[in-house]
């Protein structure tokens, strides 16, 4: 595959590997390799990358693996969702990424990730969301649905406040069977 970088890569041959950031693929060039995690990451994310100061083996991944696995079953989170970002995270105009955007019966629904506990910042971040799809996108109202391990006892109490957040705390259920004789 190419590389994604923009206005073109001038290495049209060159071997490409796959951002761990973006999810895009580009040349050395334009990628290199993370020391702590192993993971390439392009230039344009990198910075973003660094801030994650060590985390980035541990915390993203689970969210990035959390955030595969309710994709793949968000009528198990809310009937009737269906994606509306391409199966990638959304890039609002300033930069940041919503985890996963849906469309459900009343509109949009932005869905926002957290392998651990949910606070108060996290109810905020959703909000924010929320505000500027309404303002880039001018469908009207949109949800919100934070979705966790757990919740601070004050973000529940702060989310009753807000109609258009829902709260949704995942478990997961393991079986293990034995192979079919063949």
């Amino acid at each position: 595959m190419a590389c994604a970088v923009p206005g073109g890569c001038k290495n049209k041959k060159a071997r490409t590997s796959q951002c761990w950031e973006c999810g895009d693929r580009f040349c050395a060039e334009h990628a290199q390799k993370c020391d702590r995690c192993g993971n390439h990451v392009c230039q344009k994310d990198w910075e973003r990358h660094e801030r994650r100061s060590g985390r980035c083996m541990s915390t993203f991944r689970l969210e990035r693996d959390l955030q595969t696995l309710v994709r793949a079953n968000l009528p198990q989170l809310k009937r009737g969702l269906k994606t509306h970002d391409g199966n990638r995270e959304r890039v609002l105009k300033d930069g940041r990424r919503i985890d996963i955007e849906t469309i459900g019966a009343k509109g949009s629904v932005v869905i926002e990730l957290k392998a651990g506990q949910a606070g108060l910042t996290a109810l905020k971040q959703i909000r924010d969301y929320m505000k500027t799809v309404e303002q880039e996108d001018g469908r009207g109202p949109v949800q919100g649905i934070l979705v966790a391990k757990s919740f601070a006892p004050q973000a529940i109490i702060e989310a009753k406040k807000v109609p258009k957040i829902e709260l949704r705390q995942y478990t997961f259920t393991f079986a293990f069977d034995r192979p079919e004789q063949a």
